[in-house]
């Protein structure tokens, strides 16, 4: 989107790093999206900067979100999670007011809220498709 995001729901990302270069056998993969990396001995770290940009545009951005949220809807009604309409109404608040104000995606402007914004719609958008599942 234009710039690099530093705050928000991406801050430890930022801060922690994240695995990006695995050799084969060290570890594997838990969890059927964004999926974590399970090391067998503690990984090592590379001073350098990777580029990596998930979102050209705002569009592709949106369509991504929409995508996924299929897939963790169908992760949680297949693990007979429910949802209400209560949840359908604030957990997306919720989310939008942790990332945005307690991880200070402020900081990240005008793209820092809109990442805060779609990111809480990802959240409605889960719940909303995983009420509809259950009813």
């Amino acid at each position: 989107m234009g710039k690099i995001l530093k705050y928000g729901e991406v801050s430890d990302v930022f801060n922690n790093g994240a695995v990006r270069l695995v050799k084969k056998g060290s570890g594997k993969w838990n969890g059927a999206i964004h999926e974590v990396f399970i090391a067998y001995r503690k990984p090592g770290k590379i001073n350098a900067v990777l580029d990596h940009y998930s979102h050209q545009t705002l569009k592709e951005f949106v369509k991504k979100v929409n995508l996924y949220s299929n897939y963790r809807a169908k992760e949680l009604h297949d693990k007979g999670m429910r949802t209400s309409w209560l949840e359908l109404i604030f957990i997306p608040l919720f989310k939008f007011f942790y990332t945005y104000f307690y991880k200070q995606g402020f900081r990240d402007g005008a793209q820092g809220f809109i990442y805060s914004f779609i990111m809480s719609f990802h959240s409605f958008l889960v719940k909303s498709k995983l009420y509809n599942m259950s009813v």
